[in-house]
């Protein structure tokens, strides 16, 4: 019998056959919910799979120039100069729409494998005049290129910067776990104006609960 492989597309995600997408299901109702969301202690997010990130309460590591959307250097250090800064990292550029029911008809896909990046980002977006009111400065960060940022900046109508991390050099300064061990993972930074890390919240499934999250923690500060 001719074994059966998995298609992937590196853009959409893991599409699996019928078989392989029933074990997928049980996975996601049993184990995906408490390993692919994890978060630092005390957090009203946290499940029995807490994470313990090395960087919590430490100075973030700033040492970072790099493209926005519009081709220009941003460094970061100077930004975090400015005020608090919600720095979140999501796997991928992708020219969805901003809701969940633009995959209603992916019932074959792996949720987990395949997130709406646009969900996260987009909910960023919907919030932002409430991060400005806390005087925040939020960023997105993926390793997609500038050019990949200005056009889903463009789409889904973003206002704040995007920075092309291709090399990974800042996914890998601020220790962003990958998921399955690789997944790039999806984690939210709140950074003071001291520059201190003061919440990391990591998940591939709970979206707005990034945003939630670093709300909460902002109106601490």
């Amino acid at each position: 019998m001719a074994r059966i492989k998995p298609y992937l597309n590196l853009n959409a995600g893991l599409l699996l056959h019928t078989h392989q997408s029933i074990v997928a299901t049980r996975y996601l109702t049993t184990t995906a919910p408490n390993y692919l969301t994890t978060t630092a202690p005390n957090s009203v997010y946290a499940t029995k799979n807490t994470m313990s990130h090395p960087l919590l309460g430490q100075p973030a590591p700033v040492d970072f120039v790099g493209k926005n959307q519009k081709n220009e250097d941003v460094n970061l250090a100077e930004v975090i100069g400015q005020g608090p800064v919600v720095l979140f990292f999501y796997p991928k550029d992708e020219s969805t729409g901003c809701t969940k029911e633009s995959f209603s008809d992916f019932s074959f896909v792996i949720p987990a494998l395949l997130p709406p990046h646009s969900i996260q980002v987009c909910a960023f977006r919907d919030q932002y005049d409430v991060f400005q009111k806390h005087g925040a400065t939020v960023i997105g960060v993926s390793s997609d290129s500038a050019e990949s940022h200005e056009r889903f900046a463009t789409n889904q109508r973003l206002q704040f910067q995007l920075l092309a991390d291709d090399q990974g050099l800042l996914r890998k300064s601020f220790q962003v776990p990958k998921t399955l061990g690789f997944l790039p993972g999806r984690v939210t930074y709140v950074i003071d104006r001291d520059g201190v890390i003061r919440d990391v919240f990591s998940s591939q499934l709970d979206f707005e609960g990034h945003v939630k999250k670093a709300l909460e923690v902002l109106s601490t500060l």
